[in-house]
């Protein structure tokens, strides 16, 4: 009985590490990584070389706990964008701009949602829209 515990507690262990990893590797491969993420990464490469090596595993996994947040938060935000493109579409002026303004307190790295709220009010209120 004690055996066949330990068996799924490794086992779990081990379920949990292979995610971890395959979402890390995931991650990697598609450059979606954020930018706090990668600045961590970038500092525990430099502490890591440094020989502090406590810090730079500290860094490494908050780099990598904060880039899974930030994609999570990313992928509910942009829903929400499309959900704000489709009110857009269906001429639902304010709920268009409401979803596009809670969007943007989910997740707005570098202003990119605030720049398309600012789309949508131009669209609505027909102003000139902003240039990049």
């Amino acid at each position: 009985m004690k055996t066949l515990t330990k068996r799924r507690i490794v086992l779990l262990a081990f379920v949990v590490l292979l995610t971890a990893l395959s979402t890390v590797v995931f991650t990697y491969q598609h450059k979606i990584w954020s930018v706090t993420g990668q600045s961590a990464l970038h500092f525990a490469k430099l502490k890591w070389a440094e020989g502090q090596k406590q810090e730079a595993m500290e860094l490494w996994l908050y780099g990598i706990g904060r880039t899974v947040r930030d994609s999570i938060n990313r992928e509910r935000a942009y829903s929400i964008v499309r959900r704000s493109d489709r009110f857009l579409a269906e001429g639902n002026l304010s709920e268009a701009l409401d979803a596009c303004h809670e969007a943007e307190q989910i997740y707005n790295e570098e202003g990119e949602i605030t720049y398309h709220c600012m789309m949508v009010e131009a669209r609505i209120f027909g102003n000139a829209a902003p240039t990049s």
